[in-house]
């Protein structure tokens, strides 16, 4: 039992460092700005086999940049695209297929992520790289999550972007849970007001469908 599991923590450090060579090497990207920093802090006690028994999660409160860049990704669009369009009903849910999260929005479009951990010291660091090629690819860190209501990411993009969302089992979390998240967010040095704040209605998802 122990060679078996030795030989396939050797198999999954193998696939993540092959699958990070290319931007070891430089051998398509430049290196990003560096405008978005680590993190300083990061979830305790993540429970991963939580996350996986949802059979849905939501997306109730994130930031602007992060519905933009997502849309993005959703809608195969370029950044500049996206920014013009009505995004109210970007309605994302996240469902996972193994260790693949797969993430719908706008009337049923879909995009999947590929995650590959970059540190097998902290698991709350993730590379993370679209099916989509021409998506924005980056870094996740998970800094916060209660193991019953909601997971906090902060996404540094390849263009040194920064932004951040919250995936909650619920489509409307208790005033609570919200204030909880917000004062985390702004924790992390994020603006959580005005128009740097993006939320979304789920109750109106229901009955509103896009063209895009």
């Amino acid at each position: 039992m122990g060679k078996i599991l030795e030989k396939a923590i050797f198999l999954i450090g193998l696939i993540s460092f092959v699958s990070l060579l290319p931007y070891a090497l430089g051998k398509k990207d430049k290196a990003p700005v560096k405008k978005c920093d680590e993190p300083k802090i990061f979830a305790e006690n993540l429970n991963y086999d939580w996350i996986m028994a949802q059979s849905a999660w939501y997306f109730p409160l994130l930031s602007k940049e992060d519905l933009i860049r997502q849309s993005s990704d959703i809608l195969k669009q370029k950044l500049d695209e996206v920014k013009t369009q009505d995004l109210t009903n970007a309605c994302f849910q996240a469902t996972w297929e193994g260790l693949t999260p797969i993430i719908t929005g706008f009337g049923g479009k879909k995009v999947s992520y590929d995650l590959s951990p970059l540190d097998f010291t902290n698991f709350n660091i993730l590379g993370y790289e679209k099916a989509w090629k021409k998506g924005q690819g980056g870094v996740l860190y998970i800094t916060q999550t209660d193991n019953k209501n909601y997971v906090f990411f902060v996404r540094c993009w390849k263009d040194g972007e920064r932004s951040w969302n919250v995936m909650t089992t619920s489509k409307k979390p208790s005033e609570e849970v919200k204030s909880k998240i917000l004062q985390h967010a702004k924790h992390l040095g994020f603006a959580v007001e005005g128009d740097d704040l993006e939320t979304i209605d789920y109750e109106g998802c229901a009955q509103t469908k896009t063209e895009l």
